[in-house]
């Protein structure tokens, strides 16, 4: 049985910068808010995403409808079992409308992800707590070493197929699950909402697919669009 990932606290300076961040923004009302893409645009490109295993993926949306009851109405729901997920690597290159699984980049990307999901083995996550960023309420988690292994074996691999300035590994491991689309009902009790839970037991995440996605707006959020997969057992 592989080792699962210890609790702990989710007050590493990375969260702990970005609750502090998002904590003010909503305190003078300079809070982001996410729109529709634009081609060319650096949000909501081509990216590689691992995702949850079903019974997590349940768990996760659960926490994610519960936050946005706190939210307010008509912001998106990024934690919905449809596009619940952990990024690999985001802005593989910037945001286009119209690319398809034969896209030549595409492939490259593929490949790489093949490579790499060779190279490592299982991936898991603990999810330990939520965190207030400018633009979204996040579930924190903290990895297993193959996670680690498998963003530096997918950095190796981009690199073998001449995609070099395709994204940054990650600095943090999290799952978004409410991004904000307009104004926040009440920031104060969104604020103290948040805190509370802080260092909560979320979801063990076992990672079932690896996939290179785009993403495709929808009245109540961003919907991954598969264009390549992998799956992990």
């Amino acid at each position: 049985m592989p080792s699962q990932p210890a609790l702990r606290k989710t007050k590493s300076p990375g969260f702990e910068a970005l609750f502090a961040e998002g904590r003010q923004a909503l305190r003078t009302g300079t809070y982001r808010v996410e729109c529709t893409p634009a081609d060319g645009g650096s949000r909501w490109a081509v990216g590689a995403v691992l995702r949850p295993d079903s019974q997590a993926a349940r768990t996760i949306e659960q926490v994610a409808r519960a936050a946005a009851a706190v939210v307010g109405a008509n912001h998106w729901l990024a934690g919905a079992a449809r596009s619940s997920h952990l990024t690999l690597r985001r802005h593989l290159e910037p945001c286009r409308r119209q690319v398809s699984p034969a896209d030549p980049l595409v492939v490259r990307y593929a490949a790489a992800l093949r490579s790499a999901a060779k190279a490592t083995g299982p991936v898991r996550f603990t999810l330990t707590g939520l965190i207030l960023t400018p633009k979204s309420v996040m579930a924190a988690a903290v990895p297993d070493t193959a996670a680690d292994d498998l963003a530096a074996a997918f950095d190796m691999a981009l690199h073998a197929q001449g995609c070099r300035d395709a994204g940054a590994i990650p600095g943090l491991w999290y799952v978004n699950l409410v991004y904000f689309t307009g104004p926040v009902r009440d920031a104060e009790e969104l604020i103290g909402w948040v805190e509370a839970r802080r260092v909560m037991h979320v979801a063990d995440v076992r990672v079932t697919g690896l996939q290179i996605v785009r993403w495709q707006y929808t009245a109540t959020g961003m919907v991954p669009i598969v264009l390549a997969s992998l799956r992990q057992h």
